[in-house]
């Protein structure tokens, strides 16, 4: 699967961003902090789109093992998860693909449950 073009809104540092002209080998470069491995983590998350832990597994690939009501907060942009995430994509075979992700409600999740859950308080919708 390789995409053409991606749209990420508010995910993680990223309020809105759309990045066109893909090729066979892309290199992201830039200072520290800037949205880098949020780019590849939302590449990631839209690879994956029907798999509903997916977007809390990328805690883990930074190194985050916590598992608390918080770690779903911290995808969306400035923790602010009144705003949907929205991650869209063409691939080079022309298909569409879009992502949206919504917390169904901010006091569902104890600080008991774990990963297993989670599933059940976040609405992952693809197309």
């Amino acid at each position: 699967m390789g995409f053409t073009q991606i749209k990420i809104k508010n995910f993680r540092s990223i309020t809105n961003l759309t990045i066109e002209g893909f090729k066979r080998i892309n290199l992201f470069a830039g200072k520290n902090n800037c949205g880098k491995t949020s780019v590849l983590e939302s590449i990631f998350i839209l690879s994956g789109g029907t798999n509903p832990i997916l977007p809390i597994s990328t805690n883990g690939l930074r190194d985050y093992k916590k598992f608390r009501e918080d770690d779903f907060l911290i995808l969306f942009n400035n923790l602010n998860y009144d705003d949907e995430i929205i991650l869209e994509s063409i691939e080079e075979t022309g298909s569409y693909r879009k992502l949206s992700i919504t917390p169904i409600s901010s006091d569902v999740i104890s600080q008991k449950e774990n990963v297993s859950t989670i599933n059940k308080v976040i609405n992952v919708s693809c197309v």
